[in-house]
């Protein structure tokens, strides 16, 4: 893979940070160990300068060699499968709609599920969740 140059990674950075506000299911393409590379290594959720981007890469690469190729690799694969998606949708919106009858009986279906990585910590869904738990064990116990 060629190396990247200072543009083109501001360039990512800024596509990247685009599809992660716009689009962040879209990250749920890539494995978790990618998206971690991606936001690692492009930091599309910070609001950074170019300036500082630039001093983030260097000290990022310095840390771990590896990091540029995984993400770079991570990032072409995200970029080809957005392309894709888009081309989807858009045959979708050409085609009229048909209606589909499916007959009774068991169905088999193979259902794929996605998810995009939340890299803060939301303290007050931690606390809902744990009291909701705690209530549904009252009602349990009282039961």
């Amino acid at each position: 893979m060629p190396r990247l140059t200072n543009k083109q990674f501001l360039e990512e950075h800024h596509r990247l940070a685009l599809a992660y506000e716009s689009e962040p299911l879209i990250f749920g393409s890539v494995t978790p160990a990618e998206q971690w590379a991606l936001h690692d290594f492009f930091v599309p959720t910070k609001d950074l300068s170019n300036d500082e981007l630039l001093a983030h890469r260097k000290a990022i690469t310095k840390q771990q060699s590896s990091l540029p190729n995984r993400a770079g690799k991570a990032y072409a694969f995200l970029a080809s499968e957005y392309q894709r998606l888009l081309a989807l949708v858009d045959q979708l919106e050409a085609e009229p709609a048909v209606m589909s009858v499916v007959p009774a009986g068991p169905l088999h279906r193979q259902i794929w599920v996605r998810g995009a990585l939340q890299l803060e910590v939301d303290a007050g869904k931690i606390a809902q969740v744990i009291i909701s738990l705690a209530r549904e064990q009252q009602k349990g116990e009282t039961a």
